[in-house]
């Protein structure tokens, strides 16, 4: 049996009233136009529970009307958008592009607190899965966005929802429903012959470092008091517990990336943040004994990570350390330029002018860099994730979005003279030159032709282009009235 799009095809329809079967249906609407004149016609779909609150909304539109919703909706979303005077940039070329970025992301953030990866559904077609998913890292990259955007309360939301699903133990798993139960995994409970949790262990130290930063700016005592509790007293106590023995490093777990096994060096920075993020919140509400804890953790797992993840050759950070399922205590340096290296200076773990960090960065800049007229950064040198099968090994992977904008925020918490400032706003320009015409940002982009690939909108790509814009904004108004801010913001702690 065929749609009912067939029956329309020759611009008339036979107005069969209802059919049982096929559960598509077509309409029509009719109108007299006079020369020269223009006519506006209204459609709804009206959603709801039962027929009866189909009934109830629908009536509301037509006692209302459709004009006057539509006034009223557009109304509340430009004052949305005008929340902080201050951060209006109607003189700037990329305004209308961080303003549909602000829209899109509010699209993904779930009214009970989760904020979703993405809600395309194109990608089942290769996968068989979507990614209307709530990652805790992905969320909490989103909401310290936000935050730089003055949109605390959906961030606090965020914070809310995701305080009662971390595990017993202190630690998030792989990602979560937008109704707060557990969402399928690829990551094994059991590696090599023995039980491992199956954790990317950077979301839960991502995490505890964004409800930090969130805490730090808008001192919602009551709200981070039960958060302490329930989230920050254990979280920081497995993170500091969680430690590879030979070396003093966080233990194994998967990469951001979701691919591989091993110690991280982005994972490392990220307990590194959350230890002392933990550290900060405990003494903040008197937990004195705990908050030491936490900061002897943080201080040798940096010691620890000086020492193993640092390329004694290159002065440049290894990607990883490759664990030897069957003989842990066996690691193998990986030193694959990977695009998440350049978000260590954000959590403080290194400043971006510490030599290691300066020697890495410049070999991600040489080694990711799109040798083609789309340009972009790529994840990581042999990234085979949507990649076409006729690329040449000179190509490292498909740009990202989000790697892009990272190398710009690393250049940012760089800048000190304007003229530092001329390759991130490259930067922003070349997300807007390769936006459509709806604003709508992928996960990454063809290297060839620029079509944009895997889902769409990636909540992440527009989160980062939020936070970058934020980031050059700020950066440029320091140094137009000559002051002076560190690049990377220890996180404070509180003084009464």
């Amino acid at each position: 049996m065929q749609g009912t799009w067939r029956d329309a095809e020759d611009g008339y329809l036979e107005a069969n009233a209802i059919a049982q079967g096929s559960v598509d249906s077509t309409y029509a609407l009719s109108t007299r136009i006079a020369p020269g004149r223009e006519s506006t016609l209204y459609a709804w779909i009206a959603v709801g529970r039962s027929l009866e609150e189909v009934r109830t909304l629908n009536g509301l539109i037509g006692f209302e009307g459709p004009e006057a919703l539509i006034t009223r909706t557009r109304a509340f979303w430009q004052l949305w958008l005008k929340r902080r005077a201050a951060d209006r940039l109607e003189a700037e070329p990329f305004q209308d592009l961080y303003n549909r970025s602000l829209l899109l992301v509010r699209t993904n953030c779930d009214r009970m607190g989760g904020i979703v990866a993405a809600n395309d559904s194109d990608i089942m077609d290769s996968s068989r899965d979507t990614y209307s998913y709530v990652w805790p890292r992905d969320g909490a990259f989103v909401a310290r966005a936000l935050d730089s955007a003055g949109y605390p309360n959906l961030s606090g939301r965020f914070f809310d929802f995701m305080a009662p699903l971390i595990d017993p133990g202190g630690y998030y798993l792989h990602k979560y429903n937008p109704d707060g139960s557990l969402a399928s995994s690829w990551h094994p409970w059991v590696v090599g012959g023995r039980p491992e949790l199956p954790i990317q262990e950077d979301e839960t130290g991502t995490m505890l470092w964004a409800m930090w930063e969130h805490f730090a700016d808008f001192r919602d005592v009551e709200r981070a008091e039960a958060w302490l509790e329930s989230v920050v007293l254990p979280a920081g106590q497995f993170l500091a517990d969680y430690r590879h023995p030979e070396t003093g490093l966080p233990w194994p777990s998967w990469d951001l990336w979701e691919e591989r096994r091993g110690i991280h060096a982005y994972t490392t920075a990220s307990v590194w943040a959350g230890l002392m993020a933990a550290g900060h919140f405990a003494r903040a509400f008197g937990y004195e004994d705990r908050a030491n804890t936490f900061y002897q953790a943080a201080h040798e797992i940096r010691t620890a990570a000086l020492t193993h993840l640092v390329d004694p050759d290159t002065s440049r950070l290894y990607r990883s350390l490759l664990i030897d399922e069957q003989h842990p205590e066996n690691l193998t340096a990986d030193p694959t330029p990977d695009a998440s290296l350049l978000l260590i200076p954000q959590f403080g773990f290194l400043a971006p002018d510490h030599p290691v960090m300066g020697q890495t960065a410049q070999w991600i800049r040489e080694s990711l860099a799109v040798p083609s007229d789309v340009g972009g950064l790529a994840r990581y040198r042999g990234d085979h994730y949507h990649r076409a099968p006729h690329l040449g090994p000179e190509v490292p992977g498909n740009p990202w979005f989000i790697c892009t904008l990272w190398l710009a925020d690393y250049l940012l918490m760089r800048a000190r003279t304007p003229d530092d400032l001329a390759r991130p706003r490259e930067i922003i320009e070349w997300v807007q030159h390769h936006a459509p015409k709806s604003g709508v940002l992928a996960e990454q982009l063809d290297p060839t032709t620029g079509a944009p690939l895997s889902v769409a909108p990636l909540t992440w790509s527009h989160s980062a282009l939020i936070a970058t814009i934020g980031r050059y904004r700020e950066t440029l108004a320091r140094m137009r009235d000559g002051s002076r801010q560190d690049a990377a913001r220890e996180m404070p702690s509180i003084g009464y």
